[in-house]
């Protein structure tokens, strides 16, 4: 539509000074009004879910030099190394999970991923018999130094999925004085996340205040310590009520802020459930409107996919930064 304020345009000749001036107010009148109607009907700009949000895949190498079960002919390691590669086009940190007794994957990792944060994770449950136990806790400790010592980092992420389940599922009480005697033993310099993982267990409320209650004690015993958020893991019509109400509760307790995590599982694994490639620009806006345009956020597709997921993904990020906002 021409402004016709802009161009000079005026009413037809042979009307008085004074009735001209009345058109001309009137129809700039009706002018500013469309403008305005036009202006109200278009969407305002939506922020770029991708701008600043900072992506963390999250990937388990539990036997590094064990073959693949789908690809036998590649070594967890060579799978591992392989997506990393990938997404180090799009973030400068990752975490690699691991069972107990395999420090020396991280300098291997960062032989080949220069320039890549790596941030260790060790999956707990052979470890820790009981949940409690100061002796088996002393057996965390000491693999947590040696990571420390092999890697010189300041983070460890704590992968206790089984480790717990008996807990949550009301099979085994815990002496929570002695689980304070036994975080104690852990170094006192470093960052913990803590992954609760017991979501899966937490079908009545027994469960969730049992989960909420060693949330509450593990806090007050670790100085430096977040926890992985759960709540937006699934698609948002099917997000599990069990899971939005225990990270809830678990977010009003804590000190630092959570970490969300998301699932891209893929079509082949229960896609009415969780997220899809397609979908990662709307599962960044759920984070973004809720921990902020630069918040960390985790990305977990799982072992099998890793390399597809990296592919995949990466390209999908990239197209979103590259795109800007958008209407």
């Amino acid at each position: 539509m021409t402004d016709r304020r802009r161009s000079g345009w005026l009413p037809a000749a042979g009307l008085g000074g004074g009735a001209c001036r009345g058109v001309v107010a009137l129809l700039g009148a009706a002018v500013l009004t469309a403008a305005a109607a036009g202006r109200a009907e278009q969407p305002a700009p939506r922020p770029n879910p991708a701008a600043k949000l900072k992506l963390i895949p999250w990937v388990e190498c539990n036997w590094p030099q064990q073959p693949e079960q789908d690809a036998p002919g590649v070594t967890q390691f060579e799978r591992t190394v392989a997506g990393l590669l990938i997404w180090r086009q799009v973030t400068d940190t990752a975490i690699v999970g691991t069972t107990p007794g395999n420090a020396d994957l991280y300098p291997e990792l960062q032989k080949r991923l220069a320039g890549m944060r790596i941030i260790p994770g060790i999956k707990t449950m052979r470890l820790l018999r009981r949940f409690d136990s100061i002796a088996d806790w002393a057996l965390v400790a000491r693999e947590v130094r040696r990571i420390q010592a092999r890697t010189g980092t300041k983070v460890i992420v704590f992968d206790h999925e089984r480790a717990v389940e008996a807990y949550v599922r009301g099979q085994q009480p815990l002496n929570f004085d002695n689980l304070r005697v036994a975080l104690a033993q852990l170094p006192g310099d470093l960052e913990y996340i803590w992954y609760p993982s017991v979501f899966w267990f937490i079908a009545r409320q027994p469960g969730h205040q049992r989960l909420v209650k060693l949330c509450e004690v593990v806090q007050a015993s670790l100085r430096k310590l977040r926890f992985v958020d759960h709540r937006y893991c699934g698609r948002r019509e099917v997000r599990f009520g069990r899971f939005i109400n225990a990270g809830k509760a678990i977010d009003r307790i804590a000190r630092q802020p959570t970490i969300p995590l998301l699932f891209f599982y893929g079509p082949r694994h229960q896609p009415h459930i969780w997220w899809l490639d397609h979908q990662l620009e709307e599962a960044l806006a759920l984070v973004r409107d809720r921990w902020g345009p630069d918040a960390e956020v985790l990305i977990y597709p799982g072992r099998k996919r890793w390399v597809e997921a990296a592919q995949s993904l990466s390209q999908r990020l990239l197209a979103l930064r590259q795109r800007g906002h958008r209407p």
